[in-house]
């Protein structure tokens, strides 16, 4: 594992709710610039978060969205339900077109990916047409401002004009209004070079606004009808106006902060990312009873290079514990929590297998005592928030935490309790290409919260993480020196042993 202070970029995200629902255009960032020095699992990762971003920054995706949303929550369910549909199957070319793309760009070892997907190659070139010749520096703004385009049609602001109660799909099913369509007329035309003049990654929506306009203004010229950037937001705020009413549930779900919550958009809606460690897919439990663990103290006991031998003890919901593991499992039939020493390793024939050495108590502290090796102990975000009164981490200096729920909405929480986060980058070693942000919160002393994450993620989360303020949060590494072989050791006994690591599994209707 391996430690990296280097700062990003940041671009200004203007407006968050808890969907991810972007305000207008005002979230344009085009993340997907260059992918230097990425693998394949990075593409696909800012491939499919490109496919968040288009849904939740232009009026037909929101329109899609929040049918699906709407209609899940039974408020005009077939109605709403056909609707979604219809604009899911009227946007697939467009989508595709953006995500593939804005995810390749000009880098090389992208493209050369790309020539063993021969249907993502149609939707690559097809893209690359709509830049007109225009070097990609220039040329993705062009690519990116036509695609959001296609996906603000102007008759979508008077067929919205009663709300979703009288928004009919015959409404919408013409020719200069479905994306897929508009998208077609599009590349028919004899497309200008746009000059995104003094455009970059740091632009501000006013300026990013004028440049959609501009090509906004074109298309409406040459028989592609589009709303310009003032229209889209007056709509979009016609789309949460309308969803109070129908549903205040949603709404509060959704509430849009006027004075912008310093959630970006893109991390609120990164934190769906889902990753799985292995290939293999998750490995088969094994449990062993609190009577036969010392008797098999090998099968749990593991070297470290700075923490010598040791065990990982694991303190968690047993619903959140099961997951992990190759399913029937023993846990899914238990309540509660589990403490149970934790270890990857092979059966008598070879198998790989995950071991658990079951301890009857919901309290780690009775365990830990036990040991004279050190413990790393191991759980989860929503273990904690659960966690039963009885429970006690006497004899435990550092508890790891999992982040199994939101992690930015975390921290935006102990934000509003005044308390200072200092945080560390890492590299993970292994088969994936991973990384580990490691975050202290001045309130909660003796615990160490773990977001593993992509390159995608990582390149979100750290982008935002210093965009704070010094008072808010701050890059410390030497404050994690002490905690890097906790640290180490308990992210290899993740990889090593579950098989799924996410920020919504910690839900308790997961």
């Amino acid at each position: 594992m391996s430690t990296d202070e280097s700062s990003y970029w940041c671009t200004r995200s203007d407006a968050s709710d808890v969907l991810g629902a972007y305000d207008g255009l005002e979230s344009w960032t085009l993340h997907a610039t260059a992918l230097t020095d990425r693998d394949e699992q990075a593409i696909v990762s800012v491939h499919e978060r490109l496919h968040h971003e288009l849904q939740h920054s232009t009026p037909w995706g929101l329109v899609a969205r929040f049918s699906a949303d709407l209609a899940r929550l039974g408020v005009l369910s077939e109605q709403l339900r056909l609707l979604f549909r219809f604009c899911r199957e009227s946007a697939r070319l467009v989508h595709e077109t953006y995500a593939t793309t804005l995810s390749v760009g000009n880098d090389p070892f992208a493209l050369k990916l790309l020539e063993q997907s021969p249907d993502y190659k149609v939707y690559f070139d097809q893209g690359t047409r709509l830049s007109a010749g225009t070097e990609w520096e220039a040329g993705r703004f062009q690519v990116d401002a036509l695609l959001r385009a296609a996906m603000s049609p102007a008759a979508l602001e008077p067929a919205y004009a009663g709300g979703f109660t009288r928004l009919r799909t015959r409404d919408l099913n013409g020719p200069d209004t479905r994306p897929d369509a508009r998208l077609t007329t599009i590349l028919s035309l004899d497309l200008p070079r746009f000059r995104p003049h003094g455009l970059g990654p740091g632009s501000s929506p006013d300026e990013l606004g004028v440049f959609f306009d501009e090509v906004a203004d074109f298309l409406t010229r040459n028989g592609v009808p589009t709303l310009r950037t003032a229209p889209v937001r007056e709509l979009i705020d016609d789309l949460f106006e309308d969803i109070a009413t129908l549903s205040p549930e949603l709404r509060a779900r959704i509430e849009l902060d006027s004075v912008r919550a310093p959630i970006p958009d893109d991390i609120e809606e990164h934190q769906r990312e889902r990753i799985r460690l292995h290939d293999t897919g998750p490995l088969p439990l094994e449990i062993v009873p609190e009577s036969e663990i010392a008797a098999r103290a090998a099968d749990f006991a593991r070297d470290h290079e700075q923490l010598g031998a040791h065990v990982l003890l694991v303190w968690a919901r047993a619903d959140l514990l099961a997951r992990q593991f190759a399913r029937p499992n023993a846990l899914e039939e238990r309540a509660g929590f589990v403490v149970a020493l934790q270890a990857a390793g092979y059966d008598s024939e070879g198998r790989a297998v995950a071991r658990l050495g079951m301890f009857d108590t919901e309290s780690p502290a009775d365990v830990a005592r036990a040991f004279t090796l050190p413990v790393v102990c191991l759980t989860t975000a929503a273990s904690l928030t659960d966690a039963p009164g009885s429970a006690r981490s006497d004899h435990i200096d550092t508890i790891y935490a999992i982040a199994d729920l939101p992690i930015v909405s975390q921290l935006v929480h102990t934000f509003k309790q005044k308390a200072h986060v200092n945080w560390m980058r890492a590299d993970v070693d292994g088969d994936r290409k991973l990384h580990v942000f490691a975050f202290t919160v001045s309130v909660l002393p003796g615990i160490v919260w773990l977001q593993l994450t992509g390159e995608a993620g990582r390149h979100y989360l750290q982008r935002w993480l210093t965009s704070l303020g010094p008072e808010q949060a701050e890059s410390r590494p030497e404050e994690f020196t002490a905690l890097l072989p906790g640290i180490d050791a308990a992210v290899q006994h993740v990889v090593s042993a579950w098989w799924i690591i996410d920020q919504q599994g910690g839900r308790a209707h997961v």
